[in-house]
């Protein structure tokens, strides 16, 4: 017989193939797993196996059973969360559960060891977690038994987003009822992200740092450090003065940005402990990631300042009427017990336009953000004063105009956190040469700094006191 021509070859080869490609399909559900995970399971799993399983989680089992009830599952790091929820919960629209592919293919690869249980009650109520034994382990390498089981008892349902209602609604609508109950922030980030990819299918991606469960800190808090304090993003000197001085007090502090080092903003700052940013993303964001899953129970209070920065990632940041990004990594540390707070960076810093032209008796008719709504606007301001008060314990006016939503028990006005180093700003300072001023002896002399003033001022508009303004003020002054 003449040997096999090398087409011939190929095409046996190929139909061989496409057998073996077909018998895989047929008795080995071979469609519903990662081909590359080399998970070996059957789709008919012998029933010894099947049920040593089923008899591991029946701790869970028995929980689901009831009536009423529905499962959740979610990891963090080496840890299974599963939450036994009433679904007469109040929050039971608003929370969400991983898929069970992604379950199962962490179950069977021992990716997850650990199983915390959670029961959200009818009332509303979050039990403590219980950790179960160590129910995972017969189904090591068994993807297709541990599929099976989820399938049996997981609660995918979906919530189909009401696109009748604005967006802007649905966001306060999560944002507000997650401030509510902040042990469900791992299930209520996956419901919200369902929600954003109801919208644009496949276009959002998860929000960090819950986009990376694996690096999340640890679900169950320690208790955080008493008399130590983070203050994220440069707040002139105030945060650096302020820091220092309770160091000398015994406390635990750092001061943390994310500014680029070579940033025109840097000239109004006065540097921090730790700067977090990097020329590439990707770098930053490990870099950040690593900071919040090591520190996150180190600080008892976060201080942070700047309009639509509540967060350490640069990808949740924002500033808009309508909003869509979550601050997720300051909920989760809000969670974990730490104090959050936060310093105004100026007058349209969480308060309309509006009600500051009315209180000033005219201001913003000299300030040319009036002329830009992009920068101020009463929907954007409010839309912030809305976020602060879903994620603050506390806003720090020092001295600001205290107006509209600025009003309430967490606003506090007088200064605290606008700190004065003594030895540097001290009395007989001495100032360089080329910065003396002279004045005659009856002469007052007013300094009044602007940031970016060349930029903030046109013929008609300058918030800088002129002339005309301080002789009216100090019109009253007896020498």
């Amino acid at each position: 017989m003449a040997d096999s021509s090398p087409l011939t070859t190929l095409v046996v080869g190929a139909v061989l193939l496409c057998a073996v490609y077909l018998l895989l399909r047929r008795y080995w559900g071979f469609w519903d797993r990662p081909i590359a995970a080399g998970l070996s399971a059957a789709s008919t799993v012998p029933s010894s196996r099947q049920a040593a399983f089923d008899q591991s989680m029946a701790p869970v089992s028995a929980l689901v059973s009831k009536p009423g009830n529905r499962l959740l599952l979610t990891y963090r790091g080496d840890t299974l969360i599963a939450l036994i929820a009433s679904a007469e919960a109040p929050q039971d629209d608003i929370i969400h559960s991983r898929p069970n592919n992604e379950m199962a293919a962490l179950i069977s690869q021992a990716e997850v060891t650990r199983v915390l249980v959670r029961k959200l009650h009818a009332s509303g109520r979050i039990g403590r977690p219980i950790e179960v034994g160590a129910v995972l382990t017969p189904g090591l390498g068994e993807y297709a038994l541990v599929k099976g089981w989820l399938d049996r008892h997981v609660s995918l349902a979906r919530r189909p987003f009401d696109r009748s209602r604005p967006f802007r609604e649905v966001y306060f609508d999560y944002l507000e009822r997650l401030a509510g109950s902040l042990e469900l922030i791992d299930f209520i980030h996956l419901a919200y992200a369902d929600v954003r990819n109801q919208i644009a299918p496949g276009a959002v991606p998860t929000a960090p740092p819950f986009d990376e469960p694996k690096s999340l800190p640890p679900y169950i808090p320690k208790r955080p450090g008493r008399r130590s304090a983070l203050f994220l993003h440069n707040a002139y000197y105030h945060y650096n003065h302020l820091s220092e001085a309770l160091r000398a007090r015994d406390w635990d502090t750092l001061t943390v940005s994310l500014e680029p080092l070579d940033s025109a903003n840097r000239q109004y700052m006065h540097g921090e402990d730790l700067c977090l940013h990097d020329a590439d993303p990707d770098t930053m964001s490990r870099k950040v990631r690593d900071f919040l899953r090591t520190n996150a129970d180190r600080f008892g209070v976060l201080q942070f300042t700047g309009q639509g920065v509540a967060t350490l990632f640069v990808d949740n940041i924002e500033s808009a009427a309508d909003p869509i990004l979550i601050p997720w990594d300051l909920m989760e540390l809000r969670r974990r017990g730490v104090i959050v707070g936060y310093t105004p960076s100026g007058c349209l810093d969480g308060v309309s336009q509006t009600a500051i032209r009315v209180i000033s008796q005219g201001v913003c008719g000299r300030c040319i953000w009036e002329t830009r709504p992009d920068v101020c606007n009463d929907d954007k301001n409010l839309t912030w004063a809305r976020k602060l008060d879903s994620f603050c314990d506390w806003v720090g006016l020092e001295a600001d105009w205290a107006a509209e939503a600025r009003v309430g028990p967490r606003f506090v006005k007088p200064p605290l956190i606008t700190a004065m180093d003594p030895d540097v700003w001290r009395p007989d300072i001495t100032p360089p040469r080329e910065m003396i001023v002279k004045r005659a002896p009856d002469e007052f002399l007013i300094y009044h700094a602007v940031g970016n003033y060349s930029t903030r001022r046109t013929h008609e508009h300058d918030i800088r006191a002129g002339p005309e303004n301080l002789d009216r003020g100090l019109s009253g002054v007896s020498a």
